[in-house]
């Protein structure tokens, strides 16, 4: 079974909730029932090590794409960026922050003007997440926490893309996507799979 597969049998079985569209992505919903433990552990079990692997990978990937588009930005992709950056920033919690955080993440993209690599990164990220490209956005509990936490890290990257700041782009970006495995690593705590 594939990862994408096993995130697919958590919305099935209703512990995950996915909207597709522009600005979609998964949710893990508000409700996870004592009674679904073991069947949340066996499902995300099954590829932990390939799970960890590709999401290294994605990481690693959008240190590369912020590279480039700290390297290769223009003077409108960085308005578009601070752009999205300030509407991300006003964004209502939910649904619109999530929404204004995958514009965000187009338009890093956009700048990076390579299209072969943000299409590695795309086909990558989709084998993870049933909601590619929007990311997981955690339980509704910590959501907000993690809104804030995703602003300061947004200012910091496009600060470095806008600098032309290639090393701390690479940086600031691997860090920040990392915020996936935590939502899939908490996931996985809660079913009893992955100890701390």
């Amino acid at each position: 079974m594939t990862v994408r597969a096993a995130l697919a049998r958590l919305v099935e079985r209703g512990l995950l909730e996915t909207r597709r569209g522009r600005g979609g992505g998964s949710y893990v919903v508000e409700q996870w029932p004592e009674s679904s433990t073991e069947v949340v552990g066996r499902t995300l079990s099954i590829r932990l090590g390939e799970l960890r692997d590709r999401c290294d990978a994605i990481c690693r990937l959008h240190g590369a794409v912020c590279r480039a588009a700290a390297e290769a930005r223009t003077p409108t992709d960085v308005a578009d960026m601070r752009d999205a950056l300030a509407r991300y920033r006003t964004a209502d919690s939910g649904l619109e922050a999530q929404q204004a955080d995958s514009r965000l993440h187009a338009t890093i993209m956009n700048a990076a003007h390579n299209p072969v690599l943000i299409q590695v990164l795309v086909d990558l990220e989709a084998s993870v997440s049933i909601g590619a490209p929007a990311h997981l956005w955690g339980e509704p509990t910590t959501m907000r926490e993690m809104e804030l936490r995703s602003l300061h890290e947004h200012e910091e990257l496009i600060d470095a893309i806008a600098d032309g700041r290639t090393d701390d782009a690479d940086a600031l970006a691997r860090a920040h996507v990392a915020i996936d495995f935590e939502h899939i690593a908490t996931a996985m705590r809660r079913a009893g799979v992955l100890a701390d």
